[in-house]
């Protein structure tokens, strides 16, 4: 049990005790029974349905246990930021589950070739709150690794009305640097935006001329395979890397706010958005 959820009850079996204490000319039978029924009555009521976690083990928990309740749907609270150790997808859903950022950060691994990215499957996942998921970043020098995306759903729907980002590309000096990670990559599902998708930055060129390759690729806001989406919000693509070599090769590629391959978009929101380098132009893509 949590400090937030100990408190309340702490509380409840005080004033429990104190009701109890007033009962003392009963008989001691008569007051053990009163702090009983009061303890149960005065308690707050754990629901099956409300999870909370501040670490990856936690939220792993909280998603296998939402998974075995017999309740409908189920909501987890983030309280704190998180950054996954793993690039292990999380359980299949088996319920519309809804992750409350709560103003912290659910970030997939960085360091990795590519990025972690924070991926579910099976039923609906809603993000909400203020705060964001976020792709891993790529492993720097290492190969021109992506960044990951920042949430992948395969088989099911997905609803934001929080923010969410892909991962940057990783630096590299002898090498290309990577593009950024997706910012919502769906496969077979839909997706409803009510608030802030971007994809991930590409990674910088250090250094080297242009053979050896270039500034990473910003990377697509969100990207649909044999899926739909409604946009109500802001949609935009990743900025291009900057290049800080000696060759003045220029910036990498800007992403596309939205691209489909047997997809649908309904668009009630802001234009999804390419960004290059330092500018942006409404730009979506249909395959």
């Amino acid at each position: 049990m949590s400090g937030i959820e100990r408190q309340p009850l702490q509380a409840a079996v005080k004033r429990a005790l104190q009701m109890a204490c007033e009962m003392r000319r009963r008989s001691s039978a008569s007051a053990v029974a009163m702090l009983a029924v009061s303890a149960v009555v005065l308690a707050p009521q754990a629901r099956g349905d409300d999870y909370f976690a501040s670490d990856e083990t936690e939220l792993r928990d909280a998603i296998d246990d939402a998974n075995l309740d017999p309740e409908a749907s189920a909501t987890i609270t983030l309280n704190g930021n998180i950054t996954l150790a793993s690039t292990t997808a999380f359980s299949a859903l088996t319920k519309p589950i809804t992750i409350n950022t709560n103003g912290y950060t659910l970030a997939g691994q960085s360091g990795t070739n590519p990025g972690g990215t924070l991926e579910f499957s099976g039923n609906t996942v809603s993000v909400t709150g203020t705060g964001e998921l976020r792709g891993g970043n790529g492993l720097a020098n290492g190969a021109s690794a992506a960044g990951g995306a920042g949430l992948r759903l395969i088989d099911g729907s997905a609803i934001n009305t929080a923010s969410i980002m892909g991962g940057t590309g990783g630096d590299n000096a002898t090498a290309g640097a990577g593009t950024g990670g997706i910012g919502v990559w769906v496969t077979n599902g839909s997706l409803t935006n009510d608030g802030s998708i971007t994809g991930g930055d590409g990674g910088t060129k250090t250094a080297g001329d242009g053979p050896s390759g270039g500034a990473g690729a910003g990377n697509t806001g969100v990207y649909i395979t044999n899926g739909s989406l409604t946009n109500n919000g802001q949609i935009t693509g990743g900025r291009g890397g900057d290049y800080t070599g000696t060759f003045n090769l220029g910036s990498g590629n800007g992403g596309a706010g939205a691209q489909f391959i047997g997809g649908s978009l309904v668009n009630n929101g802001h234009d999804p958005r390419r960004r290059t380098g330092h500018c942006a132009s409404v730009h979506w893509r249909k395959w």
